[in-house]
């Protein structure tokens, strides 16, 4: 019994993590196929237009460098918050990721952080 909920609990560390990573990864590829500029999904401080980039900021990349520095500490770190924290995981990225969003709509320098 022990070592089932030991894979279940690896398998969850493992998953959303992972399928965020794929979504960052998707929504570059189709940036860059369709040519979006990457600014419209970008947080823009303190305007009407930057409250959308509080929720995409993540993901939107600038370059392939840029979105695989992001994607390796992401998913580290995102595994090790599901693993070692399973039962508020969710919850905790999901603040986080809205706190920091705020932090830069409210505090970053002006145009597009991306």
């Amino acid at each position: 019994m022990a070592e089932n909920k030991i894979k279940q609990r690896v398998f969850y560390a493992l998953f959303i993590p992972t399928l965020c990573v794929f979504s960052m990864g998707f929504v570059f590829v189709l940036m860059q196929w369709f040519h979006v500029d990457a600014e419209i999904g970008g947080i823009w401080p303190r305007t009407w237009k930057g409250l959308l980039g509080i929720f995409t900021h993540i993901f939107v990349h600038a370059s392939w460098q840029h979105l695989l520095n992001n994607v390796v500490s992401f998913w580290v770190l995102s595994v090790s918050l599901f693993y070692f924290y399973h039962n508020i995981a969710l919850k905790i990225a999901f603040y986080e990721w809205l706190l920091v969003g705020v932090c830069i709509w409210l505090g970053g320098r002006a145009g597009s952080h991306v």
